[in-house]
């Protein structure tokens, strides 16, 4: 078996988020070099590979996906560490993962999905495993569509790699459930009991392998390209790829 593995699979600082080893998290794994038991997911998947005899191939970009076959594809995206305020959006800014601009120029990850479609485009057939590290619930129907299994890894930290290895080989099954609801849209910033909004996925959701089904029967989720949510109660000015509040309690997305 091939396993390509792209994305950020190989960094840890970003499974760690803020508040590790410095308040906004890391910008790189140096610091992790000197911390016992701090293993990233690719690092992992070697080991494992080692120990159960298939080929692991460390591609971040998916360069050589089309010179090669693969019988699984492993894609890391994920945010930058933040902590407190410098997590916060901005005021009109969506919960688009990978929307390519913002008012701070921070939380922007176009490239994530730009490897996505690249995946998906060169190898149509070939499954492909999506992990999300993030610190809050994030709209990514369209990442989802590319998927074959998409999981919401947060952050999982220094044991990201032995934990998340253990998952899609089906050593360990998934019983997570998430603890928030999940976004439908990317303006979705706030849905509570009985305002009329539904959710992508509801409080408590979660799959574990007993619940999977062929992919051609997956339904595609609606994808809505939206960088900027505009309230119609602030005194933010109007622009292209805006949606509007229906009231004037949009609030804002935290990073808890």
């Amino acid at each position: 078996m091939r396993v390509l593995v792209m994305g950020k699979a190989r960094w840890i600082h970003l499974a760690c988020g803020g508040w590790t080893m410095g308040w906004q998290g890391q910008v790189n794994d140096d610091v992790f070099d000197t911390v016992d038991n701090a293993v990233s997911l690719i690092k992992a998947l070697q080991e494992h590979s080692n120990r159960n005899n298939y080929t692991v191939v460390d591609d971040e970009e998916g360069k050589g996906m089309l010179n090669s076959d693969y019988d699984v594809i492993i894609h890391v995206i994920a945010e930058d560490p933040y902590a407190e305020v410098y997590g916060d959006l901005d005021d009109g800014e969506s919960l688009m993962h990978h929307r390519n601009q913002s008012r701070s120029g921070r939380h922007t990850y176009p490239e994530d999905l730009i490897r996505l479609k690249h995946a998906r485009d060169s190898a149509p057939t070939t499954p492909i495993i999506t992990i999300l590290y993030s610190g809050r619930p994030l709209y990514v129907n369209e990442e989802i569509n590319l998927s074959d299994a998409f999981v919401a890894a947060w952050l999982p930290c220094k044991q990201a790699g032995p934990g998340l290895t253990d998952l899609p080989f089906g050593a360990v099954n998934f019983t997570g459930r998430l603890s928030m609801k999940w976004p439908d849209h990317p303006c979705q910033f706030n849905i509570r009991k009985g305002d009329g909004q539904l959710p992508r996925f509801p409080y408590s959701y979660g799959l574990s392998y007993e619940d999977t089904h062929p992919r051609n029967d997956m339904p595609l989720l609606d994808v809505i390209e939206l960088n900027t949510c505009l309230n119609p109660c602030s005194d933010l000015d109007g622009e292209d790829n805006t949606w509007e509040s229906p009231d004037c309690d949009l609030g804002r997305s935290s990073n808890v």
